[in-house]
Parts: structure tokens; C-alpha cells; sequence
């Protein structure tokens, strides 16, 4: 996968400097460390509200720094929650941790 944040508008729109941009994904990944056992929990339980909320919150972090593959996958976990859908929600939790790695991997391939 490439392309999965837009570092280039992130600096631009949020007017931040590389370092800062490099300092708040520090803060996304404790941020994300503590939340997605939560998340994980709570999509194998199936407890719709849960999934909505905490997807929303994810979704919302990882949209301000442009983690844009990270937050289409958060938004469909919200959209089943919300939805009391429990079609690929297992799967998808499972794909956003996957791209939320590849996201970290490429901002530190390409921006350290």
C-alpha cells in the first residue's frame, strides 16, 4: 500500500512542520495502543453503540493527521454500528489495524 496519509496537506492544512506532524502521529500511536484492544473487545462482543463510538473517535484522530485509508476503514466500522450491521465488521477491524501499521511504516519510510 502507498499513499495511505497525506502528509503533504497535513503540513499545509494544519499549518504544522514536519516535526510536529512527526510528533502528533507519536501521539495517534499511544493514542490507538490504548484504543483498539478497547475497539477489539467490543467488536467481538458485538455491542453496536460501542463500535459506533469508539470507530467515530478513531475515525476523527486518524482524519485530522490525513491517514486517509485508516479513516475510510474507521468510517465503514462506524457506519455498522451505527447500522447494527455485523456484516464484515470482524473483517474490517482486522483490516484497520493492518493499515493503520502500514500507515506508521510509511510516514517513517518516507518522511524520517
Amino acid at each position: 500500500m502507498s499513499d495511505l496519509v497525506d502528509m503533504k496537506n497535513a503540513l499545509s492544512e494544519l499549518g504544522l512542520d514536519k516535526a510536529d506532524f512527526i510528533e502528533f502521529t507519536q501521539d495517534l500511536k499511544v493514542y490507538l495502543d490504548e484504543t483498539l484492544p478497547h475497539l477489539e473487545q467490543i467488536v467481538m462482543s458485538m455491542d453496536f453503540k460501542g463500535i459506533k463510538e469508539q470507530s467515530h473517535a478513531i475515525k476523527g484522530a486518524v482524519a485530522n493527521l490525513r491517514f486517509i485509508k485508516a479513516a475510510e476503514v474507521a468510517f465503514f466500522l462506524e457506519t455498522a454500528g451505527r447500522n447494527q450491521s455485523s456484516d464484515q465488521v470482524a473483517e474490517k477491524f482486522n483490516e484497520l489495524k493492518d493499515v493503520l501499521n502500514a500507515s506508521f511504516l510509511e510516514i517513517k519510510q518516507k518522511h524520517s
